[in-house]
Parts: structure tokens; sequence; C-alpha cells
């Protein structure tokens, strides 16, 4: 046998062996490929790839970056990259990277959906440039085929008609998006709504069963394609589709771009627009999205639910709130719970500044590290002056070790330009106050509307010079920290942030208003034309 069909051998054999999770037996054969010629791209890939199933993201880049450096066009090798950056909180790297892939391969929609994902992190980006992407998604999706003109179903004038909402998730399991979803099914009032679920997940458990047994209906379409689901969407005869994803991970907007049901909705899984012209409303609240400040950058017509634009219940019994940390004689202890990618450079150097100015004061990052990332945030820190001990990481915990961690920290610091949502919620129901950043966008306000809800709008800084103010005067106040500590679940629960019902109430009130408007149109609802200025 030649060394080409050897090499060719083993190639795909690397292949197959890694579809199959043989990922040693997989890695010996891309490096037998590599042995016999050093300079094939696709066996660098391989071994790349197999390095990263592996859990060894630091080799696998090096791989891929030796790929593209024999081969530069791989768009899905640049897409590969730019997860690996995305786990290691690499968010500005990830966005070259996906950038890169998108322009080699303009129409994958999977490609640009994490290229939009990357961008609503990086700090580089502008509100125009990041809206204008989405529309490029959007433009494309449509341009690719997907396509459908207005469904061949029309809204029924009918104000008290028993609405068909329909859910469309990839997220229905121990997941922060199906944490947040939960009250609502649970509150959905049965006899003037039914609920269907098409569900794309691709590891049930326990809360995908729990969710599963509240819905009048449930779909598993994992395995159906997008113009599948629309059409089942379409038999089941859906009057609102709900999307809870948009762009991560299980998007399913080639379904919504088919316009499967009369009215359909952006709302929650995602913090901006879909890009979609045939996505209706978003729903969001005044803080998230003050009136006159984010339309321009939405495809979809804003809803403004009046209580917030969110619902939390925390999971797994948390337990009691403790007495503040620096009560015990101790230093302050800043923490933030929050994703790799929202450790961003602009966050990391305000922090800095803030340990700077609170003496001997450490700061806690509490989320799952990818190999690399602490080594990474390390390097930033030391940069502005900050030693290694005065940092500590936390990777993934169980619930109650999970619960426990917060009880380290005094003081927590929202990141930005992409705020925590549902680990800023459990900071606050854990009693934990924290210091934001109000921005531009809803990306970068949600901690501007979670404070704002709960009474505490003093905690929101208008720039960053007063976000480290505002950090250092209350580090230094003790008994202030202990009275928020103390009176914090009282604030949530006095609210449409842990009342279920009443949020659910507000959603439904919406849904009724958007349908009485499709209804008194003689064609579907559209949104306006997209801003692009």
């Amino acid at each position: 046998m030649s060394n080409d069909s050897t090499l060719t051998v083993h190639l795909e054999r690397g292949r197959e062996l890694r579809l199959q999770g043989r990922l040693q037996e997989a890695l010996q054969n891309f490096e037998a490929a590599l042995r016999l010629d050093a300079t094939c791209a696709r066996a660098h890939a391989g071994y790349g790839g197999t390095l990263a199933r592996m859990g060894h993201p630091a080799r696998a880049i090096e791989a891929y970056w030796e790929s593209l450096r024999i081969h530069p066009t791989q768009p899905r090798v640049y897409g590969a990259l730019g997860s690996l950056y995305m786990e290691q909180g690499r968010a500005d790297r990830a966005a070259d990277c996906f950038r890169q892939a998108v322009e080699q391969e303009p129409d994958d929609e999977i490609l640009r959906s994490n290229f939009l994902y990357a961008l609503n992190f990086d700090s580089r980006a502008s509100p125009k440039e990041v809206f204008l992407e989405h529309c490029e998604f959007g433009k494309r999706l449509n341009g690719a085929g997907a396509r459908v003109a207005v469904p061949s179903r029309r809204p029924v004038r009918h104000p008290s008609k028993r609405l068909k909402i329909g859910y469309v998730s990839g997220d229905f399991y121990d997941h922060p998006v199906a944490y947040s979803f939960e009250p609502i099914l649970e509150n959905h009032r049965r006899p003037a709504f039914e609920i269907t679920l098409y569900s794309s997940t691709s590891k049930p458990d326990v809360v995908t069963e729990r969710i599963r047994r509240l819905a009048d209906r449930w779909r598993d379409v994992r395995d159906t394609t997008d113009e599948e689901l629309a059409g089942i969407v379409r038999r089941d005869r859906i009057d609102i589709l709900v999307d809870l994803a948009g762009h991560t991970s299980i998007a399913r907007l080639g379904t919504f771009a088919r316009r499967p049901a009369p009215v359909q909705v952006n709302f929650q899984g995602y913090p901006n627009t879909s890009g979609l012209s045939a996505m209706h409303y978003r729903i969001t609240d005044e803080w998230a999205d003050p009136p006159g400040m984010t339309e321009r950058w939405h495809t979809e017509r804003l809803v403004r639910l009046p209580g917030g634009f969110l619902c939390f219940c925390p999971q797994e019994s948390p337990p009691a709130v403790g007495k503040a940390p620096c009560l015990k004689g101790g230093p302050i202890t800043f923490g933030s719970c929050s994703k790799p990618p929202k450790w961003t450079y602009g966050s990391i150097e305000a922090w800095a500044a803030i340990l700077r100015q609170v003496s001997d004061s450490r700061l806690l990052l509490h989320h799952s590290t990818a190999e690399g990332t602490q080594a990474r945030v390390l390097e930033e820190f030391f940069s502005q002056g900050i030693p290694p001990h005065r940092i500590g990481f936390a990777g993934a915990l169980d619930w109650s070790t999970h619960w426990e961690w917060f009880r380290q920290v005094d003081l927590a610091l929202d990141p930005f330009p992409y705020n925590g949502t549902t680990g800023s919620c459990e900071t606050l129901w854990m009693g934990v106050p924290f210091i934001t950043l109000a921005g531009a966008t809803h990306v970068a306000r949600v901690g501007v509307s979670l404070l704002t809800r709960i009474g505490l709008e003093h905690l929101i800084a208008r720039d960053v010079g007063e976000y480290i103010a505002k950090a250092v005067s209350l580090a230094a106040d003790h008994p202030a920290l202990q009275r928020l500590r103390s009176g914090m679940r009282r604030r949530m629960l006095r609210t449409t942030l842990m009342n279920g019902a009443a949020f659910t109430r507000e959603m439904e009130d919406a849904y009724r208003k958007m349908w009485a408007d499709a209804s008194g149109r003689p064609r579907c609802i559209r949104p306006r034309s997209p801003v692009t200025a």
C-alpha cells in the first residue's frame, strides 16, 4: 500500500474512532498520519479535534493553527477554534475566528450564529455592527431557501379564543433557561392557553421530565430539520410560536424564518435581536431596553413587560442567608458568578482597580473553567498589579457547594459589557449585593433591570469610574453590606422576579395583545423595516 493510501486509511480511521468516542485510538491514528506527512492539514485538524474532545484545548488550539498555516481556507477549523476560545473566555479571539469562518463560508447558519453569539461578549463591537451582522444573518437565511411567505392560516378574530402557544428550545434540561421558564409553564392558565413544547434537548434529565409533565403536548424534534419542524408547527395550528434559544448552541431560527405561526416571538435564552424579519416581537422591559434607546437595534417590535423580563426560581433548596464574611474580621471578598467569556479585559481592569484600592481584598470567580482560562485571567490581573494569591477560582460545583460558594462573598461585581443573568439572581438570593455598569444595549443592562426591580438603583454605575468608586465605598461599609444581605430575599419576593403567577399573567396579557394586533389586520403582522444607520 502506498504512503498516500496508508495516510488516507489513518485519517478515515481516526475520524470514525472519534465519532465512536474511542478517543485515544483516534489520536494514535492521527499521530500515525502526521508521521507519514507532517504537512497534512487534515491530519493536524483531526489531531486538534481529538485533543479538544479529550479536554486539552491548549494543545488542540496549537494543532488547529498549524492546520490553518498549511491550508488557510478551512471554515470548520476556524469555527472549532472560535468555540475553544469561547470556552477559555477569550471572546475577542473567538469573534475573530468566527468572522474568518463566515467570510469563508458565508451561508453556514451555525457558524454565523456562533459569530453573533460571540459578538455579544466582544467589547470592541459597536451596537450598530452587532445589529447589522444579525440582519445579515436574517437576509442570508431567507436567501438560502428558508423563505416561505405568510402562513396559510390567518389569525381568527376572536379575543377570548384559547390560544395555542408553542415554545421552541434545546435547553429543556438542567440549564438556566429551564430554571426561568419552568415558573411560566407552571402558571399558564390552561383554560385560556394550550401549551406545546418543541424540544431539541440532546441530553434529557430529571428537569426535562418535570417540564414535559407540565405541558399539554410535547414534541421531541431533535432529529427534525428546520423545514420539518415548521411543518409540525403548522399541523399543530400554533397561534403564537416562541423562541427560547436565539443564536445559541441549538438554534432553530430556520424554522421561524419559514413563518409557520401567525405570531412569532423572541423571548429569553438570547439577549439580542434574532435578525429575522419573520420574528414579530421581542419580550423585554423598560430597564433593559429603555424606550427610545434600543428599538433601532432590533428587527422585532419590543414588548416591555411592566414587572420585568425575567422570572427567577432558585434550584435545589438553597440554604439560609448567612452573615457577611467581612464581619468575622477578615478582609473583604469580592466575587463574580459568570461565564469566563464575560471576564473581559475591561472587566478585569476595573476589578483590579477595585482590588488595589481595597487593602488585602480578594476576588473569587465562579464558573466551570476550561484548561488555560485561569492562566489567562491571572496573567491579566498580574499585568494590573494584582498577584495570583488574591484571585480564587471555583469550577463546576454540585448544587450544595454552589450555594455555599456565595457565603464566602461580601460584594459581587457584575461583568461588562455582557452582564450576569441567572448567576446574578442566584447571587442576590444568597443575600450578596452587586455593582453593575449601565450600558447602551440589553446585554449590558440586565443588571440595571434586576437591581431596579428590587429597589437597589444606588448600586448602578453610569461609567467605569463610578463603578469602581461604588464598589470601594460599599466595601468599606460593613454594616451596610450586612443590612443589604439580611433584607435581600424580602426585596426579591416582593416583585415579579420571584412571583411566577404574576409574571405569567403579564406574559399572557402580552400574548393577548399580540394576537389582537394580528387578528385585527387583513394579513399576518410584519415588523417595521430594520434600521440600518
